[in-house]
């Protein structure tokens, strides 16, 4: 498939959504077309979109949902994660426009699918904050700390 045709697939005629009231496409996507949309390298893995556009008076609206296949870093391990996410986004458009673009559309719901907080599994036990050992696989034979947080404070205090 060319580059032009490919970007084609995300660039819609008005007149055809107009003239045809409602209009549904599930373009061809490719990970690479919006690897972009993450910090990271190969983080984006599986991508697929479903579109529908309703011409509604003096607008047209735009309803896309996106499905991704992310691989991300667990937050207590460092493990990669690979997770699905889903996602949508709408959008008015004014009746006056000639062709409807949705690849930013695409690229900010994919950019806000990333949560804050991944973890590989919800019983993660992280690294020891001693060695670094992935708890998850190994015991390791450290210590736990037992100084409190609080031990600090007990040196402001003027001795009576």
């Amino acid at each position: 498939m060319n580059e032009n045709k490919k970007e084609n697939s995300f660039v819609f005629n008005a007149n055809d959504i107009r003239q045809q009231v409602t209009l549904s496409a599930e373009p061809e996507v490719q990970p690479q077309d919006f690897a972009d949309a993450f910090p990271g390298r190969d983080v984006l893995r599986k991508i697929s979109v479903k579109l529908e556009f309703t011409s509604a008076g003096e607008e047209i609206l735009a309803h896309g949902a996106v499905s991704a296949v992310l691989s991300l870093e667990c937050s207590r391990c460092g493990e990669p994660a690979v997770r699905e996410y889903n996602d949508s986004f709408d959008e008015c458009f004014p009746n006056s426009v000639e062709y409807i673009d949705v690849r930013e559309n695409i690229r900010e719901t994919l950019s806000l699918m990333e949560p804050m907080k991944v973890l590989c599994s919800v019983n993660c036990k992280g690294r020891c904050p001693q060695c670094g050992a992935d708890l998850n696989k190994v015991k390791c034979s450290c210590e736990p700390l037992k100084a409190s947080p609080f031990a600090a404070l007990k040196q402001l205090r003027p001795e009576k």
